[in-house]
């Protein structure tokens, strides 16, 4: 499931790991969520906010499969994902098997509360 690290966000790498950062938007409900391209363009925006103004964000990776909004257990997850983030987040493909979840103004212990709630929904 989730793990967390705290580090410095190199938008140019691919991500394998939740670590700190900040922000995000809600999508409509139809199972889909933010592209690769459409997810970093994201991150580099929110980096720049956070470079400029001192908060933070958080990104949890979720390593869930191929990139394939068809199978059941993807269109769940990602349902569970939505309705469990603010309206503020985003969700959105960081490779062709990791969902990350960018959580606007949220620290290292608010995404570990965030991570311990989609377990116990999830994995109960």
């Amino acid at each position: 499931m989730g793990k967390m690290i705290k580090t410095d966000i190199n938008l140019q790498q691919t991500f394998h790991e939740p670590f700190v950062v900040s922000r995000w938007k809600k999508s409509p409900n139809d199972g889909k969520i933010n592209s690769v391209a459409a997810f970093y363009g994201i991150l580099a925006k929110e980096r720049a906010r956070v470079d400029r103004n001192g908060h933070v964000f958080s990104l949890v990776s979720f390593e869930v499969g191929p990139l394939d909004y068809g199978t059941d257990t993807t269109k769940y997850f990602i349902d569970l994902l939505k309705k469990e983030i603010r309206i503020t987040d985003e969700i959105g493909w960081l490779d062709n098997s990791t969902i990350g979840v960018l959580l606007f103004n949220a620290s290292i212990e608010g995404a570990g509360k965030f991570i311990e709630k989609i377990q116990r929904i999830y994995l109960p």
